[in-house]
């Protein structure tokens, strides 16, 4: 039986989310090992730690748990690695989602050039034994448009070319709230707040 540890809460140490390494026991607290419940996980480290990993998962917008459990599952039998939370971390270099979406994770990744792919990537992997080459599962919202190219991919290669960093660098941003006790949802770690009363 898996051993589990219970860390923190995310609003008490939000730069340490939950990182799976070794396997699930489906007996162990009733799933809570899995999915970050009342702040326990089996096996937490810093995502600092996942240097070399070359699958590291993150997921936005599943709310199915059987589906979820699944692809967390699928991703532990391969060997990657989840991240949990509900925000993007730089770490990840695959985003699951069903669909495109508006999350901050799913923008973030996107702009970020990660992989953004179906649920079915992981499922077909896990038949496979191996992951398998990401390009046939990536998310594509543009569809069947004829002469429509996939900017998610577009903007993917541009990354990964080394011609850009990310969607927005360089960029200063200033945001008008007209609530400032949302102010919250707007902060991070490396951005600098002035307030104009």
């Amino acid at each position: 039986m898996s051993q589990v540890a219970k860390t923190p809460r995310s609003h008490d140490t939000p730069s340490l989310p939950c990182v799976w390494y070794r396997p699930w026991n489906a007996g162990t607290r009733g799933n809570l090992s899995l999915l970050e419940r009342d702040g326990i996980c089996s096996v937490a480290v810093p995502v600092s730690r996942m240097v070399d990993s070359k699958y590291v998962f993150q997921i936005t917008g599943i709310k199915n748990m059987q589906l979820k459990l699944k692809l967390l599952h699928g991703i532990r039998r391969l060997d990657g690695k989840y991240i949990g939370g509900s925000i993007y971390r730089d770490g990840t270099t695959h985003m699951i989602v069903t669909c495109a979406l508006a999350s901050e994770k799913f923008l973030a990744a996107c702009a970020s050039g990660k992989w953004i792919v179906t649920p079915q990537y992981v499922m077909d992997s896990l038949k496979n034994g191996a992951w398998l080459p990401e390009e046939p599962y990536e998310v594509d919202f543009i569809g069947q448009t004829l002469g429509a190219a996939n900017p998610i991919r577009m903007w993917r290669t541009k990354v990964a070319s080394g011609s850009v960093s990310g969607a927005f660098q360089g960029w200063r941003v200033v945001l008008q709230i007209d609530d400032l006790s949302r102010s919250n949802i707007f902060k991070r770690s490396d951005t600098k707040l002035m307030y104009n009363t």
